[in-house]
């Protein structure tokens, strides 16, 4: 099952009636390439303007980078479909060229330390996005200060960088990772906070003009081990965080 989440938010700068599709960690992997398939047929019954897909394709290598290929070139949206990097995107051995190249070919653009400025109802605004703060390397020039400040939708894949970011004021944020706790039980958001050292774990978060959302994702965790000699993986479970697409409506 994936929900769709649907936030309504009057953001700065950015024009009222845009609708923006986000969905995040795929995680894609032999068990779950059925949960892709229904992923991007909720994305195109959402009939959106923006989709932005905020980074971990994959999990373990690119085995799976043709099924990907295949279902995310079915996504529409009527400005562009956009995505940042994941750290697990940085897991195919060639510093996510693999990955890259794969989302290029879906007619996805890539938004890594960079922006575009994109026009709806003849007004302008700024989609910008950044690298993964673990495993790339985030920076913003002057330009991208710029950008973000004049009014922008910025999607970074670990929502902690929201912290560094929020103080230039981007409308909104858009970010995964987190899983939204994974699992989530009795005082477990109080442990991830920890584990994460971020306060953000799923859901709408407010700072001044500035918005961010973390979106719970659409794969699980996967952890390999071996036993008797035999690789094996397996994914963890969800419990209490179900999937999620995101669908944001400005106002």
């Amino acid at each position: 099952m994936i929900d769709i989440s649907t936030q309504y938010l009057k953001l700065r700068n950015i024009p009222g009636g845009l609708s923006i599709v986000q969905f995040s960690d795929l995680h894609i992997f032999e068990k779950n390439i059925s949960s892709l398939e229904l992923c991007v047929e909720k994305i195109n019954s959402l009939k959106s303007d923006i989709v932005i897909f905020t980074g971990d394709a994959i999990c373990r290598g690119c085995k799976y980078l043709k099924e990907l290929l295949f279902y995310l070139r079915k996504a529409e949206a009527s400005l562009g479909k956009y995505y940042c990097l994941g750290n697990h995107d940085y897991s195919d051995g060639y510093n996510s060229q693999m990955v890259r190249e794969t989302m290029k070919k879906a007619d996805f653009s890539l938004l890594c330390n960079s922006s575009e400025e994109l026009s709806f109802q003849n007004k302008h605004f700024f989609i910008a996005g950044f690298d993964d703060v673990e495993k790339g390397y985030l920076m913003m020039d002057d330009n991208m200060k710029k950008n973000v400040e004049s009014g922008c939708v910025v999607a970074v894949h670990n929502p902690k960088s929201f912290s560094a970011l929020s103080k230039y004021s981007p409308s909104l944020t858009l970010s995964g990772h987190t899983h939204g706790g994974q699992i989530k039980l009795p005082f477990s958001d109080y442990l991830y906070r920890s584990y994460l050292k971020s306060p953000y774990i799923s859901g709408l978060y407010r700072e001044g003009e500035s918005y961010l959302y973390v979106n719970r994702g659409i794969g699980h965790a996967v952890f390999d081990f071996s036993f008797f000699d035999r690789k094996i993986s397996l994914q963890s479970p969800r419990i209490n965080s179900s999937s999620e697409i995101t669908l944001i409506r400005t106002l």
